[in-house]
């Protein structure tokens, strides 16, 4: 309610903000438009121009605020460059990641069921194969539901017990 009629802040100013709820925080001053009723404030290490938090405020919210530190003549406001190309690659792979993780989502399994194949999976690398849940790092299948013990197949006997045990315990777990 403070800043209400209030002239704008200069960019570049350090100021002590408490909000209505108590929050209290300081930041730079990037942007206050007294017309739109918005405050941009710019948090973070000063030395770390990289690493920036920007805080908006509705300047409704705002019970007090103090200038701690004038603007500077010389301020750079300057915002880092966007390289597109980068966007567009940290997009791609984020969709990527998002796909392989509806994979491991198993269309009729339960919340048990997925458990089970989430906690394999950080273990062994699983995958869905129908119903099975198949470990191909350790050519361990699974068959169910239900997955038990008693419906793991492999050829590798050490592997085989291993999982035996690890399905056995993940079952006693979700019984508790």
């Amino acid at each position: 309610m403070i800043m209400e009629g209030r002239k704008e802040l200069n960019a570049g100013s350090r100021v002590r903000v408490t909000l209505e709820d108590g929050l209290q925080f300081e930041g730079l001053v990037f942007c206050h438009s007294v017309e739109d009723g918005l405050l941009v404030l710019e948090e973070g290490d000063d030395r770390d121009r990289e690493h920036h938090d920007m805080r908006f405020v509705t300047c409704k919210s705002i019970k007090s605020c103090e200038e701690i530190e004038a603007a500077p003549k010389n301020i750079d406001l300057s915002l880092p460059s966007i390289s597109q190309k980068a966007i567009l690659e940290k997009e791609k792979r984020a969709m990527k990641r998002e796909e392989e993780n509806l994979k491991r989502i198993g269309a009729h399994a339960s919340p048990e069921e997925q458990q089970m194949f989430d906690r394999l999976f950080k273990l062994y690398g699983s995958e869905w194969r129908g119903t099975s849940i198949y470990l191909p790092s350790i050519d361990v299948t699974i068959r169910g539901p239900p997955y038990t013990s008693d419906t793991c197949s492999g050829s590798d006997a050490t592997a085989l017990a291993r999982i035996k045990k690890i399905v056995s315990n993940i079952i006693a777990e979700q019984k508790m």
